[in-house]
């Protein structure tokens, strides 16, 4: 942004310490994201232990770092297998072996079985196995004595032996040990809890279905109301039986499927003088169903019972199962496009942008009684601002994502650094807005070829930070499209952020080559001046709440840090209107130093998350933090669900629970015994929670779940809430 003086403060070099100043409190803003994943990254320290063998790598992580007496936590057995090759699931298919582990446990503790995850189908010729290529992560609960001794170390080891396959089959081994304090409280490893969390997520859930199977023509019938709703709208297919025992069902044989009123019949073919059992029958049904813009994979553990093939379960055939990656439904890209772009539009309405894109509309209203070209340059020069930064955030998310940082959209909203460094720079433009400086079309001291820049370099990083300033806002319509952008290919992730710029930018722009709709307007005078100086209060306003949010991330000494900023900028102007020559620049300089101590002490003053059972206050409502066990409890008391994930920096989360979930009969159905309320704050980085949002297509908060009993998927309630749509939400309603 660019600042001259204005009046009698138009003095040689006040420019530049004025400039000076917010370069220093903008170039906080740019690289701390990477820099705060690296630091958080560097103070997540799994309990892992490695070994390697000749085509497979494994390890074995512990979801915690301490483990208290009575507890019962989790490991996985993580296998990283060379391109091309794989191991086996519990039934290998036509041929193979399950990967089994043995466990070495200190003295009363137990380990239960393998959770295995979903196998994929791996085609061998006329043959077919079951199996896991790449990553496989295998969990193991395992239970701590209640006698087990505070301050002693538990050493757990897992000797594994596996089958790894390409064209040949190579029996591996190995042994991995952990060394796990035991405390009196329990402490978590929070980057192995996600790797855990996000298996557990991606595991078979029991299905709340019932089964049966025929073994005369060895159907097995699933009656499910869901999955009949599903297949009658066409968002059914790829529906798999993977049983757990072997001898009986042929794995390279087809299974063809067919719907009715009452769920779907699956057709198995049979191993040749082959027979189902006699008794119930386990395994995994896999099925995929539509989402918003692509096919979403669903896994449940299913028991069938002998019988007949059930009325109402067979009809229309099902859509038989396509091997390879699931594919988007017709238009899903431009559908996603669409979709950005209204939202982007949406945002200039949001209280995040308003206040920057009024004072961009000052000043094209004060251009629009003079020269067209010049506006039509502003308008320009704002679109390229707009597309550069949001190009730029959309490179960062992406960047960060593939390098395994689970962050998503507003991510550098999770930094106190650029927190504080937003609200400074709020606090900067407020004072301009007052009148101790001005945004002006020139720039004087840098020389005469940017003095006819001047403007449109203005309108550029007006666009800059009006998109910097929009992370905190998620409009209607975004979070479906950052979700599809952030699993898309990378060049369809860009163009979905580009088109959320051109949303955003688009109404600027097109009053810029349309002046004659801000000619309606009066022409400049003094209710501009007016109009100006009012526009500092949302100003201040928006750094009192980035204040009250930076409170939320640190401590009390890292508040104390961006008030002591504020003071040195105070300083900083004051110098600059009220005092000449050496003195000007030494209590300039001493501004600028307070500012820049003040951030290195924020950068250090982060606090640590709350406990994690810990109750949130959510209004008057009292919240349960969000976990996938919580859930998981909750679900199996056959309570209703709602999760709320939320951030409060998130502007729209905060209007949401205004406007909704504070309301008096929305606060008595959270309340009720039936209905567990559950909130997962995304104020600072967490990874089980960016990994909970990407699984449901979201890049982004907020997101509202409503998990009902008896249905194995939850309900996702739109962005902007009413009292009567989470009201109807939780009374069963769709």
């Amino acid at each position: 942004m660019i600042l001259s003086w204005t009046r009698s403060w138009r003095r040689p070099g006040l420019s530049s310490l004025v400039a000076a100043l917010l370069l220093v409190a903008l170039s906080w803003l740019a690289p701390v994201a990477p820099a705060s994943a690296q630091a958080n990254s560097k103070a997540e320290t799994k309990v892992e232990a490695k070994a390697k063998t000749k085509y497979v790598e494994v390890s074995l992580v512990s979801e915690r770092a301490a483990i208290a007496p009575g507890q019962t936590f989790m490991v996985a057995f993580v296998q990283r297998i060379q391109p091309g090759w794989h191991t086996y699931w519990i039934n290998p298919g036509d041929s193979g072996e399950p990967t089994r582990i043995t466990w070495t446990l200190p003295k009363g503790f137990s380990a239960g079985g393998i959770i295995w995850p979903v196998p994929e189908r791996i085609p061998v010729g006329p043959l077919a196995n079951y199996g896991f290529p790449g990553e496989v992560r295998l969990l193991t609960p395992v239970s701590v004595p209640k006698n087990a001794k505070p301050g002693t170390d538990a050493r757990i080891q897992a000797a594994a032996t596996w089958l790894v396959c390409k064209d040949i089959c190579v029996p591996e081994e190995a042994a991995v040990e952990l060394t796990i304090p035991v405390a009196a409280e329990s402490a978590p490893d929070e980057s192995a809890r996600s790797l855990i969390a996000a298996a557990l997520d991606a595991a078979p859930k029991p299905a709340p279905w019932s089964a049966t199977f025929s073994q005369a023509d060895a159907t097995l019938s699933v009656q499910s109301s869901e999955l009949a709703k599903a297949a009658a709208a066409g968002s059914l297919r790829n529906i798999y039986f993977f049983a757990n025992d072997t001898g009986w069902v042929e794995p390279a044989g087809d299974q063809s499927a067919q719907s009715g009123v009452a769920g779907v019949a699956l057709s198995l073919t049979l191993i040749k003088d082959g027979a189902l059992p006699e008794e119930e029958i386990q395994g995994v049904l896999a099925y995929e169903t539509r989402g918003q813009f692509s096919w979403e994979r669903h896994a449940v553990t299913l028991t069938a019972q002998p019988g007949g093939v059930a009325a109402g379960t067979t009809g229309a055939p099902v859509e038989p199962r396509l091997e390879g990656v699931m594919n988007l439904p017709s238009g899903g890209f431009l559908l996603a496009l669409g979709l950005a772009f209204m939202g982007g539009l949406i945002l200039n309405l949001m209280p995040c942008v308003f206040p920057v894109l009024s004072i961009k509309a000052l000043s094209l209203a004060r251009a629009a009684h003079g020269d067209t070209g010049e506006m039509r340059v502003h308008g320009i020069a704002f679109l390229f601002g707009v597309l550069v930064t949001f190009a730029a955030l959309g490179g960062a998310l992406l960047a960060l994502k593939a390098g395994g940082a689970a962050v998503g959209w507003g991510f550098q909203l999770q930094s106190p650094v650029i927190v504080g460094g937003l609200g400074l720079l709020f606090f900067i433009l407020a004072l301009n807005l007052f009148g101790a400086f001005s945004v002006a079309g020139e720039f004087q001291g840098f020389g005469g070829a940017l003095a006819d820049k001047g403007g449109a370099i203005g309108a550029f990083f007006t666009g800059a930070v009006a998109v910097i300033v929009a992370t905190p806002c998620t409009a209607p319509f975004m979070g479906a499209a950052l979700g599809y952008g952030l699993t898309a290919p990378a060049w369809q992730s860009m163009g979905i952020f580009l088109a959320l710029g051109f949303g955003l930018a688009a109404p600027f722009t097109l009053l810029a080559f349309a002046p004659f709709l801000v000619r309606v307007l009066p022409k400049p005078g003094v209710w501009m001046q007016r109009f100006k100086e009012f526009l500092a209060f949302p100003m201040l306003g928006a750094a009192i709440w980035l204040v009250w949010v930076l409170a939320q991330q640190a401590d009390a000494d890292g508040v104390l840090a961006i008030l002591a900023a504020m003071a040195g900028v105070s300083l900083l102007v004051w110098a600059a209107s009220t005092i000449d020559g050496l003195m000007r620049w030494l209590f300039g300089g001493l501004g600028i130093g307070l500012v820049i101590a003040s951030f290195f002490h924020l950068n250090a003053a982060s606090q640590p998350a709350p406990a994690a059972d810990a109750a949130i206050e959510q209004g008057i409502v009292t919240a349960q933090p969000w976990s996938k066990e919580a859930i998981a409890m909750a679900r199996a008391q056959g309570k209703t669900v709602f999760v709320n994930f939320t951030a409060a920096w998130c502007v729209t989360c905060k209007l949401n629970e205004t406007v909704a979930l504070n309301m008096p009969a929305v606060r008595d159905a959270l309340s009720s015994p039936s209905v567990v309320y559950l909130k997962g704050d995304w104020t600072k980085r967490d990874a089980a929670i960016a990994q909970e949002l990407a699984a449901h297509q979201r890049a982004g908060v907020p997101l509202y779940l409503v998990y009902r009993p008896g249905e194995t998927t939850p309900q996702t309630l739109p962005q902007i809430l009413s009292e009567g749509v989470v009201l109807k939400a939780l009374d069963g309603g769709p």
